[in-house]
């Protein structure tokens, strides 16, 4: 068989099906590069045939008319990196041999192997059935003149199966490696910091790679707990199975995460340091604030903890809604090791009702991770710049991302620009305590984050042309870990983009 042409988001994973039939296959892989004046012709001839097509399209109620055109902008791009000289072209000719014992053992091999290769998107043509007099020129290295496969260097490194490292033994798979085609797979609690920031545009695809990142975490167990802060109502408990629940939060709601019983000084402490930090930047106050919850703890023994937090504060001015009165949502129900996924439904359209619950949210949530330091926790924030840009809510967040290791605690903010990191001052050490920041596309990138990001000695990523969204079946991001930075393809299963819509 000879391969005609190929899905671009499959990568390399034909090889293991291939492994998996239990019959011989012999893969040939050959490259011939083209020189730069050539590549450029084939490059403008497919670019103008395009063109004729979107003509004929045009004004048609059909997908092809848009297929058409980001299938030009892919080349155009492509051309102008083969003219810039940072891209390379060849003729390609990718191979496959079947064998069997006999010639019905040879055809039920062959109609398996097609059936496959067309389910995963290859297209082959059969060349023929080969015997003994034949068999000996038919992997010739000589380039074939009939139709040759055109292919551009970056596409050729995606289809070769290299595993230059291995791969950890545990985390969660984020995506593949563009370059080598090595599966990226990160365990969210094995750094020095658990912190993930995701950015990317409308439309780009953050929001799906948070989904499937999220159920493959609880999925496999890298994560045993997971809240999700949720304004736009973009998540759902079917999204995750059977131990997900959804949280309805509105104006004077106050979560009860502290547990039963006395408030352990193991969570005075901390608690009252994020407080003193929020307010006033560092812990002068924390001493005063650990006093208080003591002293309000002894005043009343029938005061429940959620009573004595909340008037901590009210005194302290963290109830951004100023309410006195409150409803209290005990937590029993759903804090049982058999509830993975907890989502709490914000209102993002009550703008006030929706920064009034964040502060109080997040100190409720670090409560239970003190609380239950062994217990591998994910905190999700979604649509990010609420909190980021409200100072209470944001002193905590980026007071909590300090300490949050100490606890088990990822914390995973998703906004859509680096802007939203700066709102305040404060916010910059959100940044600096976050181990994995994945940038899906975006405009918005200025020239002064590149020191931030950690991104000198690089060429400059192309963050706007990232390909991501409804229109496409796989999404495209930079990942920037460990001072590297790794342009990742993502791709999932059918039933995991049935689940995230």
């Amino acid at each position: 068989y000879n391969t005609i042409d190929m899905t671009y988001s499959l990568g390399h994973s034909y090889e293991s099906i291939i492994e998996s039939f239990g019959f011989p296959v012999i893969t040939r892989f050959k490259l011939e590069p083209l020189n730069k004046q050539k590549a450029e012709r084939i490059l403008a001839g497919l670019l103008s045939s395009r063109h004729a097509e979107m003509k004929f399209h045009y004004g048609k109620k059909s997908h092809i008319y848009e297929d058409l055109k980001r299938e030009s902008s892919e080349v155009e791009f492509l051309s102008d990196r083969v003219r810039n000289q940072k891209n390379s072209m060849f003729y390609m000719d990718l191979s496959f041999r079947i064998s069997g014992r006999d010639p019905l053992d040879l055809k039920e091999n062959a109609e398996r192997f097609e059936t496959a290769m067309n389910y995963l998107g290859i297209v082959n043509r059969r060349i023929s059935n080969l015997n003994q007099r034949t068999l000996r020129g038919s992997f010739s290295l000589k380039r074939r003149k009939d139709n040759p496969y055109i292919i551009d260097s970056r596409s050729a490194s995606s289809i070769l199966p290299i595993y230059p490292t291995p791969n950890p033994g545990r985390g969660v798979l984020v995506g593949i490696d563009s370059i080598n085609e090595k599966p990226v797979i990160i365990d969210s609690f094995q750094n020095e910091s658990f912190n993930s920031v995701i950015l990317g545009e409308t439309g780009s695809g953050k929001s799906f790679f948070s989904k499937i990142f999220l159920r493959r975490s609880i999925a496999s167990g890298n994560a045993q707990k997971i809240f999700i802060v949720d304004p736009l109502n973009e998540y759902s408990a079917g999204m995750f199975g059977p131990g997900s629940v959804e949280i309805i939060l509105r104006k004077g709601d106050f979560l009860d995460l502290s547990g039963e019983g006395d408030l352990d000084r193991e969570l005075i402490s901390p608690l009252a340091s994020i407080v003193s930090g929020t307010i006033f930047g560092d812990d002068r106050m924390k001493k005063e604030i650990e006093n208080d919850i003591i002293l309000f703890s002894g005043e009343n023994p029938d005061e429940k903890n959620s009573e004595i937090l909340h008037r901590i504060w009210n005194k302290y001015g963290l109830n951004s809604g100023g309410s006195k009165t409150f409803n209290v949502i005990n937590s029993k129900s759903w804090m049982s090791d058999d509830v993975k996924v907890v989502i709490f439904k914000t209102n993002i359209l009550e703008e006030e009702t929706s920064e009034s619950l964040l502060p109080e949210l997040i100190l409720s949530i670090f409560a239970y991770s003190v609380n239950n330091p062994e217990t591998r926790k994910m905190l999700v924030i979604d649509e990010a710049h609420l909190a980021l840009s409200n100072s209470h809510a944001s002193g905590i967040l980026s007071n909590l991302s300090r300490h949050s290791r100490h606890y088990m605690l990822s914390i995973i903010s998703i906004t859509q620009s680096l802007d939203d990191l700066f709102a305040h001052q404060e916010n910059r050490s959100l940044l600096a305590n976050t181990a994995s920041i994945f940038v899906f596309r975006t405009r918005s990138m200025k020239e002064e984050y590149s020191k931030m990001l950690n991104l000198e000695g690089f060429e400059e990523p192309d963050f706007h042309s990232l390909l991501g969204g409804k229109t496409v079946d796989y999404s495209e991001c930079f990942l920037i870990r460990r001072k590297r930075l790794i342009k990742l393809r993502i791709i999932s299963t059918e039933n995991e983009r049935k689940k995230a819509k």
